[in-house]
């Protein structure tokens, strides 16, 4: 069972809280995301057993560890909000310039992110009234120039950077898209292995982006970003998955409340009943056993991008930035995206994680529909 860890000092190391917890019980993993070259204020230790983890809530809640009071609690993978109070890794002492809130401390810090979370939640509520407006739009560059490239961000160095530029780009963080960037720019993969024997997952950027294969089987894995609604693209590369020339592997979306169990293979049941398969080793698109070809087949190293439009319940695939003619409609509940690997060492990797302003698939001469 995982944890969340918060209020940690940016200095405490992953091994201290290893030796912490396994006071109490058998740690199966421990995981303290990093920027500039320390903590961000939070971490997760994922314990062998919930009795375990129930004992070190009760235990190490509140324990005082390099000066300050960390708090655990059950991790909840979606709760994005709770996990952004760590994003950039600000001390109590006042930043410097270049860094993302300018003689901000930690509690002006905190009383932020409870103003950006209201407003989300505001924007859930209020459906009729606008939320966009005009953040000092550039010169012959239209109103939105600021919001558009904030939205094409997708690490979270380049936001924080471009967020403290000057007052005009300070103003984007009472934007209501604001919130969907930071929440774009900190999704992960998400391991659904709890033995850590058979997959292991890498930093890329200091963000769970990468998963490796550590034996031959059946693996999928899901990115931990819940979409109900906009317009949605992620993109990722496969490594070491080639079995004659075509990647062994898929790509898709699954219904965003199932349980991907370890090992998974989306063709059996249950899981064909909610997983939706884009093949790489034939290009054929299958759900609930509904099967449609005519897709391009995809080799290591391409670059593979789904872009899902909740607005028009729409799934498009796009193979080293080519569309391909079948895509999937009526898509009308919460999805996430999901990936398989299933060679020992194989890998793939999640290059972008983007909310878009505007959908880029066009209508093609040749396209066909899978109905989800």
């Amino acid at each position: 069972m995982q944890l969340f860890v918060r209020n940690l000092n940016y200095n405490t190391s992953e091994e201290q809280l290893r030796q912490l917890f396994a006071r109490i019980g058998s740690v199966i993993s421990v995981s303290i995301p990093v920027s500039f070259g320390r903590g961000r204020g939070y971490g997760f230790v994922t314990m062998s057993d919930e009795e375990s983890a129930n004992k070190c809530i009760q235990q190490l809640d509140r324990t005082r560890i390099d000066g300050r009071n960390i708090h655990v609690e059950i991790s909840k993978n979606q709760n994005h909000e709770q996990r952004i109070a760590g994003i950039f890794g600000l001390s109590n002492n006042n930043q410097q310039m270049g860094s993302l809130f300018v003689n901000t401390n930690m509690n002006e810090f905190e009383e932020l992110l409870l103003k950006i979370q209201e407003q989300a939640e505001y924007e859930k509520t209020v459906k009729t009234v606008p939320v966009e407006y005009n953040v000092g739009g550039l010169i012959n560059l239209g109103s939105y120039i600021h919001l558009y490239m904030i939205n094409e961000m997708d690490d979270l160095t380049d936001v924080q950077q471009f967020i403290g530029v000057n007052k005009r780009t300070f103003q984007l963080k009472d934007h209501p898209r604001f919130y969907e960037v930071i929440k774009n720019a900190s999704s992960e993969l998400e391991n659904p292995d709890p033995t850590g024997q058979g997959v292991k997952l890498e930093r890329v950027n200091g963000l769970l982006r990468k998963t490796v294969a550590l034996r031959n089987e059946f693996l999928s894995f899901s990115l931990n970003k819940v979409m109900r609604q906009g317009i949605h693209s992620v993109s990722g590369k496969y490594d070491k998955s080639n079995l004659e020339e075509q990647v062994n592997g898929q790509i898709g979306i699954c219904k965003a409340d199932y349980k991907i169990v370890y090992p998974c293979w989306p063709s059996d049941g249950p899981h064909y009943k909610n997983m939706l398969q884009y093949f790489g080793f034939n290009g054929d698109i299958q759900f609930k056993w509904n099967l449609h070809g005519c897709n391009a087949q995809f080799n290591d190293g391409q670059l593979l991008t789904m872009e899902l439009n909740m607005e028009v319940g729409t799934l498009h695939f796009f193979v080293d930035g080519v569309q391909q003619p079948v895509f999937v409609k009526g898509i009308k509940e919460p999805v996430k995206f999901w990936f398989y690997l299933q060679k020992q060492d194989s890998s793939f990797t999640v290059t972008s994680v983007k909310r878009l302003s505007f959908p880029t698939a066009l209508t093609l001469p040749n396209s066909k529909a899978f109905e989800w």
